[in-house]
């Protein structure tokens, strides 16, 4: 509590919530308010549209609500070996001049990038938990020099609550694609689909 008050970097708790091949459950690692709504959104949406996400590690933001803090993080195919769903990791924040700008959600990815790579040989729930339990990222407080496009676009056209944003890899020059409440989800879908075939070529 104290780091955050008088330091001039701010730590942000990983949460995570999906599925992995070793355990056969849902994986439940949440601290904010924000997360647990992210969970019910996400258990909503897969369960409506009984579709897999595409192959890959995909940067994604959402927002429940406009005075909800934003989730940044990943979100991937996955499954427990009998069922398909997804898994993300992710951090939340206010959306402040501060920590809502392109340098620092690339920061976030960066960070969280790491603390996904690093379970990537555990292989029971046990380890999980062990290595996971109580891990932060520590951001900069203040702006981050520099622009991603990707970022950028997110920070001036939040769609209509509760929102999803999907974002290609950083460099691909891929427009995000945008899931708010009006959205058509069929065509969410064959977007997305898209984007995983740009990305490819």
């Amino acid at each position: 509590m104290f780091h955050n008050i008088f330091s001039k970097n701010k730590l942000l708790p990983v949460e995570i919530f999906g599925k992995l091949p070793f355990y056969t459950d849902y994986i439940t690692m949440l601290s904010s308010i924000e997360a647990n709504r992210w969970k019910v959104w996400l258990l909503d949406f897969m369960a409506k549209n009984e579709k897999r996400i595409p192959p890959g590690r995909w940067p994604f933001l959402f927002q429940f609500s406009e005075k909800s803090n934003v989730l940044a993080g990943f979100i991937e195919d996955s499954g427990d070996g009998i069922r398909e769903f997804p898994f993300s990791i992710f951090c939340n924040f206010k959306k402040t001049k501060k920590f809502f700008n392109a340098g620092c959600l690339s920061e976030i990815r960066q960070q969280l990038e790491l603390e996904r790579n690093a379970i990537e040989s555990v292989t029971s729930i046990e380890a999980f938990y062990q290595k996971m339990s109580g891990r932060q990222i520590s951001i900069k407080r203040g702006k981050y020099p520099g622009k991603d496009g990707v970022t950028e676009f997110f920070s001036h056209n939040l769609p209509p609550c509760p929102a999803l944003v999907i974002l290609g890899p950083e460099g691909k020059g891929a427009s995000p694609l945008v899931l708010g409440a009006d959205t058509n989800k069929s065509l969410f879908w064959e977007q997305w689909a898209a984007l995983y075939g740009k990305i490819k070529e």
